[in-house]
């Protein structure tokens, strides 16, 4: 008797997990996202001559999005990686991206709903 009892316990926990017992989900949809991706570059400076590049990948430079413009709030910052490249997600709206060092060149731009604007931020270098 202890034995059917047990079958039938393991009949309803086991076998609605095998098989079409349980409806069918489908995965939500991920939220759209927006924002800026790009790469920060140095132009110039010593290291440059006919056998280096330049412009060149900037690694580790810390990249601001000011809203509207460099006197407005900052409202999201990331580090380049090693290739120089980012990527920061931003609401649909209007920003400076500017990387954080002297002589780094302001790049305006407008994140639009749905959409990831591409810019390179370029950094000269005496």
């Amino acid at each position: 008797m202890l034995r059917w009892i047990v079958l039938a316990l393991l009949s309803v926990t086991i076998l609605p997990a095998c098989g079409g017992a349980a409806p069918a989900t489908s995965p939500s949809p991920s939220p759209p996202v927006s924002g800026v991706e790009g790469v920060v570059l140095m132009a110039g400076g010593p290291m440059a001559s006919p056998y280096s590049p330049s412009p060149r990948p900037w690694p580790g430079a810390v990249v601001l999005a000011h809203e509207g413009g460099l006197s407005g709030a900052v409202v999201a910052q990331t580090k380049a990686a090693r290739d120089g490249t980012f990527r920061i997600d931003l609401p649909p709206g209007e920003y400076t991206l500017v990387a954080r060092s002297f002589g780094a060149t302001p790049e305006r731009i407008t994140v639009v709903s749905d959409g990831r604007v591409t810019v390179k931020l370029y950094i000269h270098v005496p």
